[in-house]
């Protein structure tokens, strides 16, 4: 199973005591066949608030999260088959170009969900969304 995660995951993950997401990434990390996976966009998304905010705590964490080997999440790189996967999406999800980023590669990666509470962020035929309040359903 290949779970894509939004920026918008690992904000509410670090920045809040969210014990659901927690749990969630607890058991993920305990099944063997499941796979979390985002871009590198989110290392982007993540960093402005807490480079706006100066917290050096919040920047080490995403940084940690985000550009060290971990063998739970694989954080995909922005090349040019995500490019031109995610101007695909733009046209046929009308997704903002963040956005059918974040689809492209969740649908490169072979993902089969995402999780985001991004209610602007349109999912392609054939994949799930789930929200954050929802990722107890997970895995």
């Amino acid at each position: 199973m290949r779970i894509y995660l939004d920026a918008n995951f690992f904000i509410e993950f670090i920045e809040t005591d969210n014990e659901l997401l927690k749990a969630f990434y607890r058991a993920a990390d305990s099944r063997e066949e499941v796979e979390l996976i985002t871009s590198e966009l989110t290392l982007l998304e993540t960093l402005t608030g807490a480079i706006r905010d100066a917290d050096r705590d919040e920047i080490d964490a995403y940084e940690g999260w985000l550009t060290e080997a971990n063998e739970l999440l694989k954080v995909v790189p922005i090349g040019r088959d995500v490019l031109r996967r995610a101007a695909d999406v733009r046209v046929t999800t009308r997704n903002k170009t963040p956005d059918a980023i974040h689809v492209a590669t969740a649908l490169l990666s072979e993902c089969d969900t995402l999780i985001s509470s991004d209610r602007r962020l349109r999912e392609p035929p054939g994949m799930r969304k789930v929200s954050l309040d929802d990722v107890g359903s997970l895995p």
